[in-house]
């Protein structure tokens, strides 16, 4: 009911939400806080964004900052309702989870034009300064409600509150020394805020009194683990909550030192295998191979779990030294090196038809390694579709799909 058709909006407007502080520290580790108020307008999440200005103080020598530095500086992302209410999961890692959605799904062009007018794609280059001047960030949020292509009734929950922990500055910023302290500035939530029409109106609080409004969106389950130096190794990586529609991971080595951008570099560290669990139901029927002589299939696989075959136009993954279907050599297998496996069988995301184990829903991931791996951080993503009913009095609650869809057999 809430999809965008043509001829259901009364009114649109442009609505700016400030946080609650002008500004934020990251020698405070602090949280932000936003609340958007909506007492009848439905938000289009499509066209909202955040907004603020970021300043690097207090360096000892060189100083730049990291790409993508617009999304860098969160940690943590979580969304609830006025009441306090979580809806869906707190997003952690958000800061990894981000470069990864832009860098693998962007051509050179637009991160050297808008997407670096908005998100900083290119960071700022250490230079011989200890400050780095006040500038604009903006930033889309990639996951959760806030990517949902619908339109959301906030009123019917009496509004909404947008939390975000802060990333350290040794996560934001590059510098000789680790002195350096970021501010944020002027943070706001913009966004469009729609008035259905009265007839459309009606239907919606129907749904709510009979059974339940029911809102689909997709988010992520994010979740790291500890890659050791044995070179067979299974990562259990905890019990989902929703319908599985892919899963992708990356291993990221700690940076040497404080100038470096960790996260610039998704490292293959050795890998020669690797095979994805769900429950009791492994998501290929044999281990997948990677290698310097083997790079086609699990590229294939990658793209799959990005439904890119499934695309006329594929043409977004190509065009850039970071986009994987574009690499190369040992370029693929090297600082941009994604294990992806789909499990959506569907080409359409109009169509529910993600996995759901009926017992446990535990994904795992076994990984093989060619010869002795270095010690880092693996972070997995799962991309999951979750679904919440809104009940009158501005109730709401998850509906876990018990029993509903194609359950794994």
């Amino acid at each position: 009911m809430l999809k965008k058709t043509e001829g259901i909006e009364q009114s649109r407007r442009r609505a700016r939400f400030n946080s609650h502080s002008n500004s934020y520290s990251s020698a405070n580790s602090q949280r932000i806080r936003i609340d958007i108020n909506s007492s009848e307008e439905y938000i289009d999440f499509a066209n909202s964004y955040i907004c603020y200005d970021l300043a690097v103080t207090g360096a000892t020598a060189q100083v730049g900052l990291c790409k993508y530095t617009a999304s860098s500086v969160i940690k943590e992302i979580r969304l609830k309702d006025r009441a306090g209410n979580m809806i869906g999961e707190n997003i952690q890692d958000y800061s990894v989870l981000a470069r990864l959605a832009f860098e693998m799904n962007t051509n050179d062009e637009a991160e050297k034009s808008y997407l670096d007018a908005t998100e900083g794609a290119l960071g700022v280059d250490l230079s011989a300064t200890t400050s780095i001047a006040s500038r604009q960030y903006t930033h889309q949020i990639v996951t959760g409600v806030f990517a949902s292509k619908n339109y959301f009734p906030a009123h019917l929950l009496g509004g909404l509150s947008v939390e975000i922990d802060m990333n350290s500055a040794l996560d934001v910023v590059m510098e000789d020394g680790a002195a350096a302290v970021y501010t944020i500035n002027n943070l706001a939530f913009v966004c469009s805020l729609v008035k259905l029409k009265p007839q459309i109106e009606t239907m919606v609080l129907n749904q709510v009194q009979q059974g339940g409004l029911v809102v689909d969106y997709v988010s992520q389950h994010c979740v790291k683990a500890s890659v050791n130096t044995n070179t067979t190794q299974r990562h259990d990586l905890g019990t989902l909550n929703g319908r599985v529609k892919s899963v992708q991971a990356v291993q990221i080595l700690t940076k040497a030192d404080q100038s470096v951008d960790a996260n610039n570099s998704f490292s293959r560290n050795n890998t020669s295998n690797y095979r994805w669990k769900l429950g009791n139901r492994f998501l290929s029927e044999s281990q997948v191979e990677v290698g310097a002589a083997k790079q086609a299939e699990w590229m294939m696989e990658w793209l799959k779990s990005q439904k890119a075959l499934c695309q006329k136009d594929v043409s977004q993954f190509g065009n850039s030294n970071h986009s994987l279907a574009n690499l190369a050599g040992s370029a693929a297998t090297g600082g941009k090196f994604v294990i992806g496996q789909g499990a959506d069988r569907s080409q359409s995301d109009s169509v529910l038809s993600s996995l759901k184990d009926k017992d446990f829903n535990r994904l795992e991931l076994e990984l093989n390694y060619s010869s002795t791996p270095t010690a880092c951080t693996l972070y997995v993503f799962a991309e999951v579709d979750k679904r919440m009913r809104i009940f009158p009095g501005k109730q709401h609650q998850d509906d876990d799909f018990s029993g509903q869809g194609t359950n794994m057999q």
